[in-house]
């Protein structure tokens, strides 16, 4: 534990900023995955049947420690189960909802605190911005039982169906005109993000 006399200061950087995600957390998330350093311990793994690669990432409590323009940065990763008093499953009525919790804490020295918000966090929120963009996948979303807590209400599930442009049942020239339309996008891609055109 810190005394107020301490020359650490700690940054908690919570999943959830009220109900929205926050892009901070998702950014640590990612860029620790690639920090990885023999000194861990626990590792968490999976992998999706449409993945190629492992999903690799700290388990809770962790702690990695990142260098970064000289500077020493110690991150740990929390996750804490609390109960609430809303029940959700109508057949065992002593059952309480779990609400999880997740957050990072990055530990540096005080007087790094502008170097932190200035150069470290926007730096590797910017470098997260494409690879959060790659490991997003198509999400719908589907409601849950009834809860009073907004963010508990709708859960994302992966978004995956079996039908391909190739198997929509179309006519043949329609669909030759939208094909020739999409490739012809694509080779111009470059020049529409140039323009600021969709199309």
């Amino acid at each position: 534990m810190f005394t107020k006399f301490s020359k650490q200061l700690t940054m908690v950087i919570d999943e959830f900023d009220g109900l929205v995600n926050n892009k901070i957390y998702e950014a640590a998330a990612i860029y620790l995955a690639n920090k990885l350093s023999p000194h861990i311990h626990r590792l968490k793994i999976s992998k999706t049947e449409k993945e190629k690669n492992f999903n690799i990432a700290i388990e809770r409590n962790e702690e990695v420690i990142d260098v970064y323009n000289g500077h020493t940065f110690k991150w740990i990763w929390l996750y804490r189960q609390t109960e609430s008093k809303h029940f959700y499953n109508p057949r065992d009525m002593d059952s309480a909802e779990k609400s999880v919790i997740r957050s990072f804490e990055l530990t540096f020295h005080k007087k790094n605190k502008d170097h932190v918000l200035n150069s470290y966090l926007p730096h590797h929120g910017r470098s997260n911005i494409a690879k959060t963009q790659k490991q997003k996948d198509q999400n719908s979303y589907r409601g849950l039982r009834k809860t009073y807590r907004l963010h508990d209400m709708w859960k994302p599930v992966n978004f995956d169906h079996p039908a391909t442009f190739q198997t929509i049942a179309m006519e043949s020239d329609q669909k030759d005109i939208i094909l020739k339309d999409l490739e012809r996008f694509m080779t111009r891609k470059e020049y529409y993000r140039k323009v600021g055109k969709a199309w």
